[in-house]
């Protein structure tokens, strides 16, 4: 027969053929439900990590199971949180510099390489190193050429901004703009692999940027469209394995935008930073 004090938290059953007890606690039901340990879950909790899972995709739950279950705890927290985004960085030396040199050499699915544990930490360090990759080499180039000339070398530290406000904005831009396409497809992109694509294509043009000192200008344009060209082909590469998650016909026309995209900031960096020239001074007129 039930207890009808509210001081208890058990039933007593009575078999009529039986005269053995049995007693059910609710109270374990009830932590079952809740989570366990009597406590009732956290609804905040749950929507904090549901938000953040979907605003990178599925790239973050696979890096969490990766992890041992270390960076789900991870996801707890909301999006303009440090913690959050600390778990994006959480790489060594030797993933990274396999990373690039698989951008380099793509002899293997980035995206498998990267799906396990995909990283910020290379996607922004990249571009960072090539911004002043490019303005140191581009001003040790002015100074070459202007003592070629026997003019003098005024530094112009415009440059550095200038790359700034390009190859940042080159990276967010393109990579939001891939994702939020592709995601409109139903391609079920993450936003964190597609900013790791574009990220990491930004390694061919450290090399390339330090060759580009060289004093001759066809020699300069080749290495360029070599840099083009081994880029563009990694992107173009794991966006299309991204798009072929999805029956859309829009592949076409995404690949000739990412590729017109690209070309346009190669020929950027080729006219800004790879074309040195210095007018000689002039004579006195007699």
């Amino acid at each position: 027969m039930p207890a009808h004090s509210n001081d208890y938290n058990v039933v007593l059953e009575v078999e009529p053929d039986e005269g053995d007890l049995e007693f059910q606690g609710f109270a374990t039901t009830n932590n079952q439900s809740s989570g366990g340990y009597g406590r009732s879950a956290d609804p905040g909790a749950t929507g904090r990590m549901n938000t953040s899972q979907s605003f990178f995709g599925n790239s973050s739950t696979a890096a969490a199971e990766a992890n041992g279950g270390h960076q789900a705890s991870q996801g707890q927290y909301a999006l303009w949180h440090v913690e959050y985004y600390a778990q994006f960085f959480n790489v060594d030396t030797p993933q990274v510099l396999d990373r690039m040199w698989q951008s380099i050499v793509p002899t293997k699915n980035f995206l498998d390489t990267i799906a396990p544990n995909p990283d910020m930490y290379g996607p922004f360090w990249i571009p960072t190193t090539v911004i002043f990759v490019m303005f140191v080499t581009s001003s040790l180039a002015q100074s070459v050429v202007a003592y070629l000339h026997g003019a003098e070398r005024v530094y112009d530290f415009t440059t550095l901004s200038f790359a700034v406000f390009t190859v940042y904005p080159y990276w967010l831009l393109a990579s939001v703009g891939v994702w939020a396409t592709t995601k409109y497809f139903g391609c079920q992109p993450s936003l964190l692999e597609i900013l790791g694509i574009y990220g990491y294509s930004f390694t061919i043009w450290i090399p390339i940027a330090v060759a580009c000192v060289v004093p001759h200008d066809l020699v300069r344009w080749i290495l360029t469209l070599v840099a083009f060209a081994s880029s563009a082909f990694f992107i173009c590469r794991n966006i299309f394995n991204i798009i072929s998650r999805s029956n859309a016909t829009v592949h076409r026309a995404l690949i000739l935008v990412v590729l017109l995209a690209h070309a346009a900031i190669a020929l950027v960096f080729k006219i800004r930073f790879f074309s040195y020239s210095v007018k000689a001074p002039m004579e006195p007129s007699p």
